[in-house]
């Protein structure tokens, strides 16, 4: 079993200040129900409660399958669904919306409760269903289509071990090996278990899969008219700078919204840094190049990454470059396949006290300095 404790993924600026909204006010209803029905109701009201805005097949009601998600058949239903929507749901809200991501939620609600019923045992059709988990599913599935490669920190617990194993995984192979745990027992391929809404899970994260990429087309085309308007100013900087108009990059990065600036995998300070410089103020530069450095690193362009190195240790001494950074671009520089570049940067950075990576340093410098060895004497 994997229990996912974090996720590593990257997203635009833009859907990174989303506000999540939907997922918390699930959490809180939930919560809310279940303390209710746990401390306060009587257990004849427990169980009206359950008949009444569960989702049956026998006496089935429109609203029962939106309702019958806020119910839950104990603190184990209620803390596993919830702790599921919490992990992902966080993500799949910023990524489309609240407005969006309550469609998904209740159509994942509307269809998994729908197969459910209708696979349901005659005997079992007065047994009302409970539980958000067809819902939460399709929060699963909505995920998965547009992070499949996402890395998930995950505990792996085994019963041959009592402390779990912490593995960092893809997210197709946990969501993957989940749904497809969900599909055998609901085929009864490798046992039976009526307790549990097999179907309902399998139902739920195939509509929430189909919903978020019908949904993820149309909003990548409005993001994409978004961010260029706002990447416009940093085409027309760019263009000014590299025409040798310094008075007029100037008058335009100031217009670059804080937003852009965040997506533009450290561009914008990189002109600002350069535009600064060129007119004389080098203080100013010593800050934005290296905030442009850090922002290129950050989204792994490496190649940007090294380009504002350059200009870095061109315009400033090397003492006010960090230790740290010497040594990221070092390794950038490795990974280009730049062994001056690498060298010195290695060796600023080994100068400077950095001890993080020290020993990967040495070894990478001794390495190249053997190859160079070897290549005079040949």
């Amino acid at each position: 079993m994997f229990l996912p404790l974090s996720i590593d993924i990257e997203e635009p600026v833009i859907r990174r200040r989303r506000a999540v909204v939907v997922v918390y006010t699930i959490l809180l209803l939930c919560t809310a129900v279940h303390l209710w029905l746990t401390f306060q109701a009587t257990q004849v009201a427990r169980t009206d409660a359950f008949y009444r805005w569960g989702a049956m097949r026998f006496r089935f009601r429109w609203w029962t399958p939106i309702t019958c998600t806020f119910l839950h058949g104990g603190w184990g239903h209620l803390l596993g669904n919830m702790y599921f929507l919490w992990i992902y749901g966080r993500e799949v809200e910023r990524r489309f919306g609240y407005v969006r991501f309550t469609a998904i939620y209740i159509l994942g609600a509307v269809f998994s409760a729908a197969a459910q019923l209708l696979t349901l045992s005659p005997f079992s059709a007065d047994v009302p269903m409970i539980g958000a988990s067809g819902a939460v599913s399709a929060v699963l599935g909505a995920f998965l289509m547009f992070w499949p490669t996402s890395k998930l920190r995950c505990a792996f617990f085994s019963i041959f071990s009592f402390r779990p194993i912490i593995v960092v995984l893809p997210a197709w192979t946990v969501l993957g090996l989940w749904f497809s745990g969900q599909l055998l027992y609901s085929l009864e391929l490798v046992g039976r278990n009526e307790s549990i809404a097999f179907w309902a899970h399998v139902a739920g994260f195939v509509v929430g899969a189909a919903v978020a990429t019908w949904f993820g087309r149309r909003q990548q085309q409005q993001e994409a008219q978004i961010l260029a308007a706002f990447r416009a100013p940093m085409t027309e900087a760019w263009e000014s700078l590299l025409g040798g108009r310094h008075a007029e990059a100037a008058r335009t990065l100031p217009l670059i919204d804080d937003v852009a600036i965040g997506d533009m995998r450290g561009s914008c300070h990189f002109a600002r840094g350069l535009v600064a410089i060129q007119r004389g103020d080098y203080a100013a530069g010593a800050v934005s190049l290296p905030r442009a450095f850090s922002q290129a690193r950050d989204y792994r362009n490496g190649d940007a990454a090294l380009t504002i190195y350059l200009q870095m240790i061109k315009h400033m001494d090397a003492e006010e470059i960090p230790a740290a950074m010497h040594r990221d671009a070092g390794f950038v520089a490795q990974a280009l396949r730049c062994p001056d570049v690498m060298l010195w940067a290695f060796s600023q950075a080994l100068s400077g006290g950095c001890s993080e990576g020290g020993e990967t340093m040495l070894r990478a410098t001794q390495a190249e300095l053997r190859r160079r060895e070897v290549a005079l004497q040949s």
